[in-house]
């Protein structure tokens, strides 16, 4: 499969803290997140602003920075 990297879109924030749950190393619920303030909508306006990278595989956006 194809590598792509672009930056996120704010549809693509869903995704983005789904996936973050799913990691096989240090894994992060969607709760714990909120918890510290990254949730779908958070995500949604950083990408709206252009600060979130991300790598896109199979049409799915994977590889987010969620850093606050």
């Amino acid at each position: 499969m194809r590598i792509e990297y672009r930056t996120a879109r704010p549809l693509d924030a869903d995704e983005g803290i789904h996936d973050r749950g799913l990691t096989r190393e240090n894994a992060v619920s969607p709760l714990v997140l909120a918890e510290i303030g990254i949730t779908v909508e958070s995500c949604a306006k950083d990408s709206e602003a252009g600060k979130v990278p991300v790598c896109v595989c199979g049409g799915h956006a994977h590889g987010w920075l969620l850093l606050r």
